[in-house]
């Protein structure tokens, strides 16, 4: 009988002395698409985690609630909110940031455009076309 109480007592002890406070939900865009990687940290600790493929993610703190938590991710403003108790939380939404914005509407490019060929600048304007739209050179000067 003794022995099944000690049992119980150890087994049960790491339960009650290690209690984290937990949260869980999802970041989408304002499209609903799920955001991957976007860091949720809460403030005043180290503790960060990051969205999966799916946008979803799961936050554990030995802090007690009353959370102040940072959402970010490139590409979106970043978002705080404030956590008053665990379980699940409603998507979670980011809005896009300026950048971003001018790239979705086509006022941005991820990289300037070639004007001219950066190994052959002094080509004629028909073997700037072919070679801007990358056929193949032969040897002798000739196209495929």
């Amino acid at each position: 009988m003794r022995m099944t109480v000690v049992l119980l007592i150890l087994c049960l002890s790491p339960i009650l002395v290690v209690s984290q406070n937990t949260i869980s939900g999802e970041v989408i865009d304002e499209l609903g698409l799920p955001i991957y990687a976007a860091a949720i940290s809460i403030v005043g600790t180290e503790t960060t985690v990051y969205t999966n493929f799916e946008g979803e993610f799961t936050l554990n703190s030995d802090k007690k609630f009353h959370w102040k938590i940072n959402i970010s991710s490139k590409g979106y403003e970043e978002e705080a909110f404030f956590v008053l108790d665990g379980g699940k939380t409603e998507p979670i939404v980011l809005q896009y940031d300026a950048a971003m914005r001018k790239m979705i509407e086509g006022k941005a490019y991820l990289r300037k455009p070639w004007t001219t060929p950066p190994l052959f600048p002094s080509l004629p304007l028909e073997l700037t076309y072919h070679y801007n739209t990358q056929l193949p050179l032969l040897a002798r000067g000739g196209f495929e």
